[in-house]
């Protein structure tokens, strides 16, 4: 080929070059509007998120409330549970729940607390049944005996304070009661009067002992 004839394809070439880029345009706007439109279709089927509620707290919490039957909240700690809930934005309702829980786990805690003194008293009848020195078979009669030391020297809030905490069960303070007893039983002579038996005296100071 000739200097002339290429010097007279080349345009041929660049014109077609440019023809079909001028073609693939339209395709290329049409492809980039879809886009465009499948973007905007998005955008609008995403619902809008709705803002937050925030709690409000009320200005002065009421009285709390709770089941019949159920323990009642010490005051101090109802104060401490509304100054709480007040700084932490919390409504009446969710406050009330806090003042359930300190009431079940105050109920729970006490109900504990007795388990474990029955467990003690229990123990301590245990142990004093088989004490050596006063239990055994003549356990009600020494009894009888710690119970007139009690008599001579206990107040009637000391014999209150033994039965209703069980110590009257625990077997030092039986060994105590009983070897007082023993001492002021060999100085004294009873005369007239009904002899108050030995099991009526075990039932009324140690009761966990029959």
């Amino acid at each position: 080929m000739d200097q002339e004839t290429m010097m007279t394809e080349a345009p041929t070439t660049t014109e077609g070059a440019a023809s079909q880029e001028a073609a693939a345009a339209p395709e290329k706007g049409q492809q980039a509007a879809g886009e465009q439109q499948t973007q905007g279709e998005q955008q609008v089927q995403q619902p809008e998120a709705k803002p937050e509620q925030k709690e409000v707290a009320p200005e002065q919490y009421a009285d709390f409330t709770f089941e019949e039957g159920a323990a009642p909240l010490d005051a101090e700690v109802a104060a401490d549970i509304k100054a709480t809930a007040k700084e932490l934005g919390l409504s009446q309702e969710k406050a009330q729940k806090l003042a359930d829980l300190a009431v079940k786990r105050t109920a729970a805690a006490q109900q504990q607390q007795v388990e474990r003194l029955q467990q003690a008293r229990t123990e301590w009848a245990d142990t004093a049944r088989a004490d050596q020195e006063f239990g055994g078979e003549k356990l009600n009669e020494n009894l009888a005996v710690a119970r007139k030391a009690l008599d001579a020297f206990g107040s009637p809030e000391l014999k209150s304070l033994l039965n209703e905490s069980g110590l009257g069960n625990h077997p030092e303070f039986i060994r105590l009661l009983y070897r007082t007893g023993k001492a002021i039983s060999e100085d004294r002579i009873v005369t007239g009067g009904a002899p108050t038996g030995p099991k009526d005296a075990a039932k009324t100071l140690f009761p966990d002992m029959n």
